[in-house]
């Protein structure tokens, strides 16, 4: 029968005792120097002979294993198979570019990545998790491969779960979570703000404008670009509370540009600030003048969104973060040393602030839409002046009174 990278059979020999052993060899003929040559692996089953001839095709050329792609999806290696997985599996499209990634640059430079599925044991995870690289590379690993595994023992490629017992890697602490950092980007934000209504930039941008006070608000960049207008509520305020009712996001899922649920499968409202009600409001005035034009063209599907170009076209990643680097560029352009950060990195701020004011965490989860826990490793980065302010008090508290 014909298996993969070569033929298989399945051969019996006779035992000293008068039984018999039955065993698999897989075989292949490769050009050595020049000379051909017949290379054999055997095995306890078709996928251990195809894995042993793998091994002795890369031994007898001097070469690397052959890739895993090559081998049949049935009898491959968890290389083959997480790939195959991930091409197949229903998500995002840069979440599939991350967990390729993390296949290729991480897995299946380890030996677990050249083993068969049902072969792997605890100790090879191990191995894993206590490599070398980098925290936030282990954590991704991690996460991979425990998707995976939980697919693979539903569609019985694997029997048992290797990933009992094992710890998840901790989380290391932010690249960018640091006081310092987050007090200097917190200070040219409010110089950039101070910018835009000196110029009256705000004015002659009025799209680009609600689209950063959304950031201030907290609304996460695919968020904002996925905003639509039926969820954009009482802006006037005169039957309610300005607020957005966050259901989907833009993002691209199968190559192509779609609303997708939220992140979190659950709506969350958000209440607005007055001068972000105020920009869309604005905002809002010119969409109206915008669709009236022949050049008004929005992409099927997508007519209602909030945030558009001037043709009706929705606002890309590609866009959005071209128009933030330039913003951000131009309203520095009187400082010797400009200083950079993310559209998302505003929602870091903006937790900071709050969280620093006192304001319970519980409340900014809701409005942020994460877990207390995430936003405790990943965004609160309280500035060196606020602690200094609390910690002032420390002598004081530390009074004996009389």
């Amino acid at each position: 029968m014909s298996r993969g990278l070569g033929t298989v059979y399945v051969k019996t020999r006779k035992r000293a005792d008068g039984g018999t052993r039955t065993f698999y060899v897989s075989q292949k003929r490769i050009t050595v120097n020049g000379e051909k040559k017949r290379i054999e692996g055997q095995g306890q089953s078709a996928e251990q002979a195809i894995e042993a001839l793998n091994r002795a095709i890369a031994r007898a050329l001097n070469a690397a294993p052959i890739p895993p792609r090559t081998i049949p999806a049935r009898t491959g290696t968890l290389t083959a198979l997480m790939t195959e997985w991930s091409s197949e599996r229903d998500c995002r499209d840069r979440t599939r570019e991350h967990t390729d990634s993390v296949i290729k640059n991480h897995i299946s430079t380890h030996p677990i990545g050249g083993m068969i599925p049902r072969r792997i044991r605890k100790a090879d995870i191990d191995e894993l998790i206590n490599s070398r690289d980098s925290g936030w590379t282990k954590i991704a690993a991690y996460k991979a491969l425990r998707s995976f595994i939980t697919y693979a023992l539903t569609k019985k490629i694997m029997i048992t779960d290797p990933m009992t017992g094992v710890s998840k890697p901790k989380t290391p602490r932010a690249r960018h979570a640091n006081g310092p950092a987050m007090e200097a980007r917190t200070t040219r934000l409010r110089g950039m703000l101070a910018w835009i209504h000196r110029t009256d930039w705000d004015k002659e941008n009025p799209m680009y404008w609600a689209r950063l006070l959304l950031s201030l608000n907290g609304l996460r960049p695919a968020e904002a670009r996925g905003l639509t207008w039926e969820n954009v509520i009482d802006l006037n305020g005169k039957k309610g509370i300005p607020r957005v009712i966050i259901r989907t996001e833009l993002e691209y899922a199968g190559g192509t540009l779609k609303l997708i649920p939220v992140k979190t499968d659950v709506p969350r409202t958000v209440v607005l600030t007055p001068e972000a009600a105020e920009a869309l409001s604005a905002w809002k005035k010119t969409y109206n003048g915008l669709q009236r034009r022949a050049t008004w063209k929005p992409r099927e599907g997508m007519e209602n969104l909030v945030l558009t170009a001037d043709d009706g076209k929705p606002l890309t990643q590609q866009k959005d973060s071209k128009r933030w680097n330039d913003l951000i560029t131009e309203a520095q352009s009187t400082y010797k040393e400009k200083i950079y950060w993310t559209l998302e990195y505003n929602r870091h701020i903006v937790i900071t602030l709050l969280r620093d004011h006192q304001v319970d965490a519980g409340m900014v989860s809701a409005i942020m839409g994460n877990t207390i826990t995430v936003q405790n490793q990943s965004y609160y980065h309280s500035a060196p002046s606020t602690q200094q302010a609390v910690m002032s008090h420390v002598g004081e508290y530390l009074k004996t009174k009389a």
